[in-house]
Parts: C-alpha cells; structure tokens; sequence
C-alpha cells in the first residue's frame, strides 16, 4: 500500500515514485495499490484528477471509497475534543510553555491537516474491519499531521506490517519537522523503517532520534543525475540555469537577484541566462505574478530537467534538491539566501563549500561567479556526491524497499 500524493499535471506521470510500477514484475503488481492524496481545490478538479489515474494500469485505494459519515463526524468533531484537553505545567527551562500550547491547540490553524490526519487514521479502522491483510506500507513521509494519522492507524490497526515511510527529497537542516523525535515514536506516528535517498543522508537524520532506524532506497526522482555529465570549462563566458522554486516570494527573490546581477555584469563578462519555471507555475504564469521584463536574450527552458542542465555551468536555485542534483552532475551552485528569514539550505556540509556559495545580494553573486570561474571544473569529484546522496534504481535496492 503506497501512500503518494497527487499533483496538478502529474495524475498519468508519478512524480514521487518515478520508475517504481515499471520495475515491478507482473505478480507484484497485482499486489500493489497506491492509496492518492489530492492537493485539489475544487470538486472539479478532483473529479477531473480520479478520471485520470483510473485510466491508468496501476491499481488505486480511493479512501471516501471506505470511509462512512460517521468518520467524516468524528474528525470534524477534533475541533471541538481538543479544547477539552487538561494541560499539566509545561515548562521549557524557567519558561512556562501552557499559554502557547492552549494557543496552538485552539486558534484552530491546522485544522484541515488535522482532519486529514484522522480521515487517514480511520480508513485504516476501516480496512482493518474488512479483514484486509497489508503486507507492507510505503508512507511518502514529510511528518506532517496527515503523515502521523496513517502511521498512528497502521500502529494500531495493523501492528504485523511493515510500516517504512520514504522521504523523497534532500532537505535543509532547518526544516525541523522532518526530523523524527522519540517522542514521535512513543506515540505511534512514525514508520518501523525510514527510507531515505543516500548515505550521506542517514546520520543527520537520527539528530533528535539517535535508535531511528534508517535505511536508503531508490532515488525515483533523481535519477538524471545518472545522465552524461560531461562537464563545460567554465571561461569568463558564462551558462547560468535558474532553477525556480513554486513558492511565489522566494521566486521573486531569486529573479531579481539574477536582474541585478545581470546589470552588474552588463560589458564585463558575458552570461548567457537561462530559466526553468517550477511545474506548478510555468513560464506565462510566473510572468503575471512577477510583473518584471526579461531580457530579450534570457532563454526560457521546458521539458526534462536534466537535459536543461546539460549545457550550464553553474545552478542558481534555493531550498530545492535540484542543487544537490546539479552537484551531482558537476556544475557549480549558487543559493539565494533569505534576507528575512531562514535561508534554506539543502546542500549537506559534507560537500566541499568551493563548488557552492549562498548569496544574499548581486555583489555576493557577482563575487562568487569570479570565483567559479578559477575553479578547474575538470577534477571535480562529482561522482561521489552522486554515490553518496543518490541510490540508483535497480531492482534489489527496490525490493529493500517494498
């Protein structure tokens, strides 16, 4: 039973399990079932996104399919049942904590990944009354609420399986609620195995969880960083790729980074700019929202991500794995730090701090472009960035997983 949500465009063309129903011999295919998690906000379009993934060959667990009125009532109801929580003093160091906790548990902002979390918690109550049998569960794993309520019900309901959960992406250190605690595990809302991308990617996830039991599986988005990766020799004439994230601010952000890095570098050193817009805004879109003008000769790219990085030298991008992909394929990275916040990081410490730079303005861009260009891109071990944060999809590291 694989947990996988669903996006806009991505219905026929799994983006979170990329390769994994074709690498299934026919006998486990039969026994595979992908429970969908929309991300829709209409009736429409959810209408519209079921048409598609029935059309498909793979075999789908509609979860309303199983759940009554009665359980819709009892997750509505949490709203309320919370506020009857008695709380005992809560103490951080000297500081008494009760006031924020009432103030979280009742100001009510979570209350749809509540509903989710529980709607996931009895379809398993369901399922488990049908006297289905779950051999195993994958749970594409963000420990978010929705995440905790399928593992809290598999716990329960189902306490044979094996529960691992896939993280699927490479994250920054800030983000701490990917980071499993014990305390998470006491109450039942983890995965029994937790399945991550490489092995560079296994200590840091045991911070707060030295006992977490973490184990790699198949990359099944990343597998371009497996493309050809001749490399270009980085001259004063320059390829930058912008990677562009799908939250909207931090778009802006890098965009008119990239603008005043131009002008900066406008008669010194010719940059040859192009951009790749995130699937969920896309290039006619983004230009609305952003309300600038390109240069007439910024090129805009589509289709295969990997293919776009071919031909650049260097990566500009944020929080998103894709500069991890690029460091894997050899090319240099710029992160657009965060003025007023967090900066995102995704890259881990253990890669050499030559081959990227975070910059917070265009003179920090401008100087480590000067610097990217002494690099001998040539003897770059890029290899074992991929070895190490990148589990190629064969069929034995896909059976670790199933």
């Amino acid at each position: 039973l694989i947990d996988t949500p669903i996006q806009d465009g991505y219905e026929k063309n799994d983006r979170c399990f990329l390769g994994l129903w074709d690498n299934l011999d026919q006998e486990k295919k039969c026994r595979t079932f992908f429970v969908p998690e929309f991300e829709k906000e209409s009736i429409s379009d959810m209408k519209n996104a079921i048409y598609k993934l029935k059309q498909s060959k793979k075999n789908y667990l509609f979860k309303w399919e199983y759940l009554g009125i009665n359980d819709y009532i009892y997750a509505i109801k949490h709203y309320f049942r919370i506020r009857k929580i008695k709380l005992s003093k809560c103490y951080f160091r000297e500081f008494t904590l009760n006031k924020l906790i009432f103030e979280e548990i009742s100001n009510g902002l979570n209350f749809g990944m509540a509903m989710k979390a529980i709607l996931n918690y009895r379809f398993f109550k369901r399922l488990s009354e049908l006297g289905i049998s779950i051999e195993t569960s994958i749970n594409w794993f963000e420990n978010q609420g929705m995440d905790k309520g399928w593992n809290r019900g598999l716990s329960e309901f189902f306490p044979e399986t094996k529960k691992n959960g896939y993280l699927g992406m490479i994250i920054s250190h800030h983000y701490l609620p990917m980071f499993p605690t014990k305390a998470e595990e006491n109450a039942g809302v983890l995965p029994d195995t937790l399945f991550v991308l490489g092995e560079g990617l296994k200590a840091p996830l045991k911070e707060f969880h030295r006992d977490l039991k973490v184990l790699t599986a198949p990359a099944f988005r990343f597998q371009g960083v497996y493309r050809d990766s001749s490399k270009r020799h980085l001259s004063q004439d320059l390829t930058i790729l912008i990677a562009l994230y799908s939250v909207l601010k931090e778009t802006k952000l890098i965009l008119k980074i990239a603008l005043e890095t131009n002008k900066l570098f406008e008669n010194r050193i010719p940059i040859k700019w192009k951009i790749k817009a995130h699937p969920l805004l896309g290039k006619q879109r983004l230009i609305n929202l952003v309300g600038v003008t390109f240069p007439d000769d910024w090129e805009w790219l589509e289709g295969d991500f990997h293919e776009c990085l071919d031909d650049v030298d260097v990566l500009m991008g944020n929080s998103s794995s894709t500069c991890m992909e690029a460091l894997a394929r050899g090319r240099l990275v710029l992160i657009v730090g965060n003025l007023h916040g967090l900066t995102q990081n995704p890259i881990p410490d253990s890669i050499p701090k030559e081959l990227w730079k975070i910059c917070y303005t265009c003179n920090d861009t401008a100087k480590a472009l000067q610097q990217f260009s002494k690099i001998n891109i040539s003897k770059v071990d890029y290899q074992s960035i991929r070895y190490n944060y990148f589990t190629p999809l064969t069929k034995d590291n896909l059976n670790n997983l199933i």
